[in-house]
C-alpha cells in the first residue's frame, strides 16, 4: 500500500523509535551501524533463549543452539528483529516475575512494553503472555505484569489505538498475503520448523 491510496486516513509511525535508532547507528557507524543494532537484537534473543534453557543442561544447550542457528535467515536490519529480541527477553523475565515485589512486577513490564511499542506493533501482544503464566501458576504478580504491559504499550503515537490496529492488520487479506511478518507460520520451511520445535521441546 502507498500513502496516496489512503488520502485523509490517519497514519501514526508507531515504529518511530526504531527508525531514530537506525538513523543514529548509521550516522555513527555507516552501514555497520544498523548491522550492529541487529546484532544487539540477536544477543537479546539468543541470551534470553539460553537463560530459559539453563536448567536443561546439555540437552537445553543443544536445543537452544539449534534454534539460534536456524534463526539466522530471520535477522534483517528491520524493526521486527529487535522486537523478537524484546519478546524473548519478556519471556525470560516472566519466569522470575512471581518472585518480584509488586512495584517491579508492575513497573518493569510497563517500561519494557513502552519501549517495545515504539519499536514494533507486536508489543500489543505483551499483556497476554503474563495471563498464560497466571493460568498455570496462579500468582497475582502475573496479573500486575499484564496490567503494566497493557498500560505501557499505550505509550506510543497511537495510544490505545495500537490494539485495534494489530487486530485489524492481522485479519486484513492484503496485509496477510503480502507482508511476511503478518503471514501465518509456514512450517514447510525447515529453519522455522526447527525454531518452533526447539521452543516446544524446551
Amino acid at each position: 500500500m502507498f500513502s496516496w491510496t489512503a488520502l485523509g486516513q490517519p497514519w501514526h509511525a508507531h515504529e518511530w523509535l526504531w527508525e531514530a535508532m537506525v538513523w543514529k547507528a548509521y550516522s555513527w557507524g555507516g552501514r555497520y551501524g544498523p548491522w550492529g543494532l541487529t546484532c544487539l537484537a540477536v544477543l537479546l534473543w539468543g541470551g534470553s533463549l539460553f537463560f530459559l534453557c539453563r536448567r536443561g543442561e546439555w540437552l537445553g544447550l543443544v536445543l537452544a543452539s539449534a534454534a539460534l542457528l536456524a534463526s539466522v535467515s530471520f535477522w534483517p536490519a528491520r524493526p521486527h528483529a529487535l522486537a523478537q529480541g524484546l519478546w524473548a527477553l519478556w519471556m525470560a523475565l516472566l519466569t522470575c516475575v512471581d518472585r518480584w515485589p509488586l512495584g517491579a512486577a508492575l513497573g518493569v513490564p510497563f517500561f519494557l512494553s513502552a519501549f517495545w511499542a515504539n519499536i514494533h506493533g507486536s508489543a500489543a501482544t505483551a499483556f497476554a503472555f503474563p495471563l498464560v503464566f497466571f493460568f498455570f501458576k496462579r500468582k497475582g504478580n502475573f496479573l500486575w505484569a499484564s496490567l503494566g504491559a497493557f498500560l505501557g504499550t499505550a505509550l506510543n503515537p497511537w495510544g490505545f489505538g495500537i490494539y485495534p490496529y494489530a487486530l485489524v492488520a492481522s485479519r486484513h487479506p492484503l496485509i496477510i498475503d503480502h507482508i511476511s511478518e503478518w503471514a501465518s507460520p509456514n512450517f514447510h520451511e525447515i529453519p522455522l520448523l526447527l525454531i518452533f520445535s526447539g521452543f516446544l521441546a524446551l
